[in-house]
């Protein structure tokens, strides 16, 4: 290995969860991101900053400013497809074109090099025609009747009914579209030499999909929208790890410079464990609405507020009890003291910031 690995780091958009499979059954048809966790770590509890990608996508090019430092300490670094990713994201991406590019670039940079790719949507890629999913590896939504109707107002403008046969096609699509990006992304791994590269898969959001009958971008803070699969590989990775504290797409990038020697300690990787850390996202739109979210342990609050509207509207979920977060615990007298420990949280969260 050289003596300061390279880094590739893989940013994509509405990548759920489930769209690599569970810890014991990996989706088949993502075979190379299956590989990538295999020889790495995956993140189950990997929370976004924000449900807005070009947000959450700052935040994460940004904090610590470890890209400077990657170029500070000898790094060459390639950006693609542009190098103003953390103003900007392009609203589409010529997938093969961009991959292509990349792993050119990747084989014939001088090492040490880092090379930042955004891949795009999900939602926007068109699938292979030759391409197709076997039945039982689409996940089925989760449709409750009557679910959207009790969901705070600003969720609603997401909403698109529980036509449960539209949703399932939509999935289908869905799937085959990640099948899709995984091809590519076999090129990008085949450029990059594992033994001596620091592989970084950050999604910046997940997809409802009919969750919940809601299936369009806005303020969503459920975790099928916000909890995104990370994968991790370094050069000394021997074998799969499944990694269930709570981290966020902000720790990326102390968690690469730390890889690559250039931090003491990365989040996560400290002897404590970090289990019941605060997870928090952020939303704003401008016009004086904003939203936010806070986990701690097993238990997440959501908070909405509209301008001249009062106290915010809220949720509060158990989700280690309630993974599908369908019961609503904010207004249960029991349940004040936790929503009011995770509301100073967030207060302590944002006064700091």
């Amino acid at each position: 290995m050289a003596e300061r690995p390279n880094c590739l780091l893989l940013l994509a958009d509405h990548v759920r969860q489930d769209a690599l499979g569970g810890v014991a059954a990996p989706t088949p048809h993502t075979p190379n991101l299956n590989e990538l966790a295999r020889r790495g770590s995956r993140h189950y509890a990997c929370y976004a900053t924000s449900p807005r990608a070009a947000s959450t996508c700052r935040d994460l090019l940004t904090r610590d400013a470890w890209t400077e430092r990657f170029a500070a300490n000898g790094y060459q670094t390639g950006w693609f497809p542009t190098p103003d990713l953390a103003d900007a994201l392009p609203p589409a991406v010529d997938l093969p074109a961009l991959v292509q590019r990349a792993a050119a670039w990747i084989a014939e940079a001088p090492e040490p090099w880092c090379a930042i790719v955004y891949l795009g949507s999900v939602t926007r890629i068109t699938p292979d025609p030759d391409l197709s999913i076997d039945e039982v590896d689409i996940p089925a939504p989760v449709l409750v009747p009557g679910a959207l109707a009790n969901r705070p107002p600003a969720v609603k403008a997401a909403g698109a009914g529980g036509d449960r046969e539209r949703i399932m096609a939509a999935r289908r699509y869905y799937c085959r579209a990640v099948a899709t990006l995984d091809r590519h992304l076999g090129r990008l791994f085949a450029a990059a030499d594992p033994t001596r590269t620091v592989t970084v898969f950050a999604p910046l959001r997940g997809a409802m999909l009919g969750d919940h009958e809601l299936d369009g971008d806005g303020p969503l803070y459920y975790d099928p929208y916000l909890n995104v699969p990370l994968l991790i590989a370094t050069p000394e990775a021997a074998a799969r790890h499944e990694n269930y504290d709570i981290v966020q797409t902000g720790d990326i990038g102390p968690a690469i410079l730390a890889a690559a020697g250039l931090m003491a300690t990365a989040p996560g990787d400290t002897a404590t464990s970090e289990r019941h850390r605060p997870a928090v996202a952020l939303d704003q739109d401008g016009e004086g609405s904003w939203s936010a979210m806070v986990r701690r342990g097993d238990y997440k609050l959501i908070l909405y507020h509209a301008p001249g509207g009062g106290l915010p509207d809220g949720e509060l979920f158990d989700v280690e009890h309630d993974w599908s977060e369908l019961n609503n615990l904010f207004d249960m007298p029991e349940y004040w003291g936790i929503r009011l420990g995770l509301t100073e949280r967030l207060l302590h969260y944002l006064l700091g910031r």
